[in-house]
């Protein structure tokens, strides 16, 4: 605990899945998985109900059903690629998780 700059801190990511903060950011979604279109989202992506299986659905509805989604292997992909400002936007529970790191970040 001594080389901690936040010791006695507690983080807890109130979303349902990880592919919650994924879906704010569509176009990665196309890019990262050459879909036909951009998908179509609206609203708070971290209030989807079964973000994972949303997210599977969009890549295999816009594949032509020719990809399914591996959150396994393709959570990897999608966290190098997704545009951090874009899920910031879209995301309060990310900007917040940011906010909170960026408190502590060394110099």
């Amino acid at each position: 605990m001594e080389d901690s700059p936040a010791p006695y801190n507690f983080v807890c990511i109130p979303i349902e899945e990880i592919e919650g903060w994924f879906l704010s950011d569509t176009l990665t979604i196309k890019e990262a998985f050459n879909l036909l279109n951009e998908p179509r989202l609206s609203g708070n992506p971290e209030l989807i109900k079964s973000p994972k299986e949303k997210l599977a659905e969009i890549i295999y509805l816009g594949s032509n059903k020719s990809k399914r989604y591996l959150n396994t292997k393709h959570n990897l992909i999608l966290s190098e690629k997704v545009r951090i400002e874009e899920m910031k936007s879209k995301c309060p529970s990310f900007r917040l998780f940011c906010d909170f790191l960026l408190q502590y970040e060394y110099k």
